[in-house]
């Protein structure tokens, strides 16, 4: 959009942009048009880059300022919109894809191989980082100004919020608190319902999506459309009963779709929209239940970022826990309770109750930080001892992907313990993994997600929520489910926590079971020459034998090396999928 000398390319939403306006207009500014995108020009007239901190939404835009020869680029608060640049030089690309940004290049960049360790100790690619070197990320709550000088560009960057900056939270009771959070909820619920197209929610059953449902249920007069995904025959994982009770709770008009055995159809297609390698298998998930629901809204509404902000994590319980053992002697805490973890056997279906009993007998005497980045990695340093080949250890150089998280809690001080490792969840696992899951595979279907627990005034409130409101009576969530309990049956404030994830373990032993044989062959192990073919054999063993859950382990592999053969070696995307179907046929046909 045009307006005087600035320039504005836009992606996302302004939920406040109605406020804004009416206070410009105040102020003389005349519009022409009714969107959000013109009350961000106009707002950068008003008050320049200030203006940024003012807007509240989701977004990320390029605004050339041609008077001051500038270009301002900014993401949102908490990084639901992914926003990516390149410099060489005189050279300057950007765009919401990285794909976009290699469009305009004469080449392909380089992998970056220490971005390629961060994945393997997460699954995702942290910011700034990409997965080639030279193409960076916009961080979360921050602008960068690239000012065109005679003498070149000039780049800085600026962080415009902060969650912990307000300061603490004065002193409420327990029914203050509650009463907030209610309007809380409420406000970032109903801000999120203006469109002028069909909106939905995407309800999965658990408190998070439910609570969403409830509050749209009572701000509409016409019936919620609500989507829902189940397992049919995997009743660990089908939480589409609950979905339903919800559903007919507030008269929603709720569609359900059951999930394809092994998912396998869509996996080329889902590397292709990363654009860098993404290990989360729930992308599958989202990216078919997306598809389902495009069908019949253009927005939907999701739970996204309530484990984040109230504790729902079983690594936040364990991290309550784990003050029992590192207060035992130094031989139970470092030599019985690790040897105990270890004599664990894994089960290989898939819930990973039994790796993470183990992880905490193992782990839960460290310090609280490296027993957080023990439990939440994929692949330790010592399984990368073992799997990385000679030439990807020389080209690491040292790296330790595990400071990206040991700076974000260094930036929580003050915060109380757990509340710090929220604070770490927030500023990575929620923008860099569920966030970008999100967007990625619901926008790859031209589906607008909205995420109200993503809502900055409520990343503010939790973060300062004593953890204890969180977590009590041995119940997550507590003080949202105190919350809630007006709104939802008990039955699902009661119930146990089993996300929206898919059966990986159950996959790879059935239907897929023999990909892994194929993606991860020794010859194209040997022609990666990244990893030692004995140790990814003795992982695919250790699985398919039952004695490690190393289903996850097994995934982030496997969609490395698809991502390697679309992005890298430059297959075409039905090419890649042509092959994967040829190696699960032969299983399916069984």
């Amino acid at each position: 959009m045009l307006r005087g000398a600035l320039v504005l390319v836009f992606n996302g939403e302004i939920y406040n942009f109605r406020e804004l306006r009416q206070l410009l207009e105040q102020d003389g500014q005349v519009f022409h048009s009714n969107s959000d995108t013109e009350v961000i020009l106009a707002a950068y007239q008003k008050w320049g880059t200030d203006s940024i901190h003012r807007l509240h939404g989701m977004f990320a835009f390029a605004l050339w300022d041609g008077d001051r020869r500038e270009l301002i680029l900014a993401r949102d608060r908490v990084g639901k919109k992914p926003l990516y640049y390149y410099q060489n030089g005189e050279t300057f690309a950007f765009g919401s894809e990285i794909k976009a940004i290699l469009a305009t290049l004469d080449h392909t960049p380089e992998v970056d191989y220490e971005a390629l360790d961060d994945y393997l100790t997460y699954l995702y690619i942290p910011y700034p980082k990409t997965i080639f070197c030279g193409v960076r990320q916009v961080p979360p709550a921050t602008f960068l100004r690239v000012r065109v000088l005679p003498e070149g560009l000039d780049c800085e960057q600026e962080q415009y919020w902060d969650p912990l900056a307000g300061g603490r939270n004065a002193p409420r009771s327990t029914g203050d608190l509650r009463s907030h959070l209610q309007n809380r909820i409420v406000e970032a619920v109903q801000c999120r319902l203006v469109s002028d197209v069909p909106l939905g929610v995407l309800l999965s059953g658990g408190i998070d999506s439910s609570s969403i449902t409830a509050v749209m249920a009572r701000s509409s007069t016409e019936p919620v459309r609500s989507f829902s995904i189940g397992f049919a025959g995997n009743k660990a994982y089908d939480e589409s009963p609950y979905a339903k009770m919800v559903a007919e709770e507030f008269g929603c008009r709720h569609e359900v779709l059951e999930a394809e055995p092994s998912c396998s159809p869509q996996l080329a297609r889902v590397v292709w929209h990363f654009d860098q390698p993404f290990g989360n298998p729930t992308a599958v998930l989202t990216y078919i239940l997306s598809a389902l629901t495009k069908k019949s809204v253009t927005v939907a509404l999701a739970g996204d970022g309530g484990d984040e902000l109230f504790g729902g994590y079983p690594r936040y319980i364990g991290a309550y826990l784990s003050r029992v053992p590192r207060a035992l002697p130094g031989f139970l805490r470092n030599g019985i309770l690790p040897w105990l973890g270890n004599s664990i056997s894994d089960d290989v279906t898939g819930r990973h109750q039994f790796r993470r009993l183990r992880e905490f007998l193992e782990d839960a005497g460290m310090p609280l930080i490296e027993m957080y980045l023990r439990w939440i990695g994929y692949f330790s340093p010592e399984d990368k001892r073992r799997l990385y080949a000679p030439k990807l250890q020389t080209k690491l150089n040292g790296h330790n992907p595990g400071d990206f998280l040991r700076g974000l809690y260094c930036e929580s001080e003050g915060l109380e313990a757990l509340n710090r490792l929220a604070y770490v969840d927030i500023k990575s696992f929620l923008c860099c993994n569920v966030l970008e899951c999100a967007d990625r595979m619901s926008m790859a279907h031209a589906l607008e997600l909205r995420a109200p627990f993503t809502d900055h005034r409520l990343v503010e409130f939790s973060l300062r929520l004593p953890f204890e409101y969180k977590f009590r009576y041995a119940k997550s969530k507590w003080l949202l489910k105190q919350a809630m309990k007006p709104f939802l049956p008990m039955e699902v404030l009661n119930k146990r926590k089993l996300g929206f994830n898919p059966p990986v373990g159950a996959w790879l032993n059935g239907e897929l079971r023999g990909l892994p044989g194929v993606l991860l062959s020794p010859e194209r192990l040997r022609a990666r020459g990244l990893f030692r073919e004995e140790e990814v054999r003795r992982i695919l063993e250790q699985h398919l034998a039952g004695h490690r859950d190393n289903a996850l382990k097994i995934w982030a592999l496997m969609m490395l090396e698809i991502w390697f053969q679309i992005h890298v070696d430059g297959a075409g995307v039905e090419t890649v999928q042509e092959r994967i179907n040829e190696s699960v046929a032969p299983v399916g046909r069984s």
